[in-house]
């Protein structure tokens, strides 16, 4: 067995060893350590010196709760509904590879700016409020415009499906 490297005092990340304490599996040293936000833990040694534990645990609810307020409500796996509805409603004009680009982007239709960038979705948010219910969708009202405030609404599906574009005929060959 190599011998044991003493950690007191050294800083990993937020997290600063204190002191060493028993060893839950023997050979495998676990350390007391204070992290900056002033709590404790007891964290064994070699994820430690890896970097793969940087922090009590803050440092991870700290990340969660800026994804949510900068991305409205974005954090992985538990993805807001509205937050669901910008991101297609972005992807159809804005990505060539998304399914309905052909009916949105390549048809020149385009998201405005308050709805783009880093404060894009607290925009729409502000701009549209929640949705009526979940069977609501966005809908623009002028099936030619842009998704801009003044073109959007919340729509239940009769209304979605009355506001279509006219049907192309397609002359026989």
């Amino acid at each position: 067995m190599p011998p044991l490297i003493d950690l007191t005092g050294t800083a990993f990340g937020r997290l600063t060893v204190i002191e060493r304490t028993s060893d839950r599996v023997p050979g495998r040293p676990r350390w007391l350590c204070r992290c900056q936000c002033g709590r404790d833990a007891v964290v064994a040694g070699d994820p430690l010196r890896k970097g793969d534990i940087r922090s009590c645990g803050c440092l991870r609810l700290e990340r969660l709760r800026t994804a949510i307020t900068t991305h409205g409500h974005a954090a992985r796996g538990n993805r807001h509904p509205l937050y669901v509805t910008w991101c297609g409603m972005r992807a159809r004009c804005n990505r060539p590879r998304d399914p309905e680009y052909a009916n949105y982007g390549e048809r020149g239709i385009t998201v405005c700016q308050r709805w783009e960038g880093p404060d894009g979705f607290p925009n729409f948010l502000a701009d549209m409020g929640d949705k009526p219910s979940s069977a609501h969708s966005i809908d623009r009202i002028n099936v030619d415009g842009d998704y801009e405030p003044s073109n959007c609404r919340w729509a239940d599906p009769i209304t979605q499906a009355n506001n279509k574009r006219p049907r192309q005929l397609q002359e026989a060959a």
